[in-house]
C-alpha cells in the first residue's frame, strides 16, 4: 500500500513540475509586447534561457538528490550543486 501511495505522490509531483514549466515556457507569448506581431526572436531567446535551468533542475531532481543528497553524501551534493550553478 505504501508503494502504491509513493508512487501516486511521485506522478503529481512529476504533473506538477511539468505545468509549472509549461506555465514558465507560455509566460513570454502572455505578457510580451506584440503590438507589431509575435517578437519571435526574443520569445525563443527567453525559451533557450529556461530550457538551461530546466536541464539544470531536471540534473538535480533525477541525479543530484537521489544518488547524492538523499544517501546521506550531503557535501558532495553541495559540491555538485555549487558546481551545477556556476555552469549555468
Amino acid at each position: 500500500m505504501r508503494r502504491i501511495i509513493n508512487n501516486r505522490v511521485s506522478w503529481a509531483q512529476h504533473l506538477l513540475m511539468l505545468l509549472v514549466w509549461l506555465i514558465i515556457y507560455a509566460l513570454p507569448l502572455q505578457f510580451g509586447d506584440f503590438s507589431n506581431g509575435v517578437d519571435w526572436p526574443h520569445v525563443l531567446k527567453v525559451w533557450k534561457e529556461n530550457t538551461v535551468v530546466l536541464l539544470a533542475v531536471l540534473v538535480n531532481r533525477f541525479f543530484l538528490l537521489p544518488y547524492l543528497f538523499f544517501r546521506k553524501r550531503r557535501k558532495l551534493y553541495l559540491a555538485s550543486a555549487a558546481c551545477l550553478i556556476a555552469a549555468l
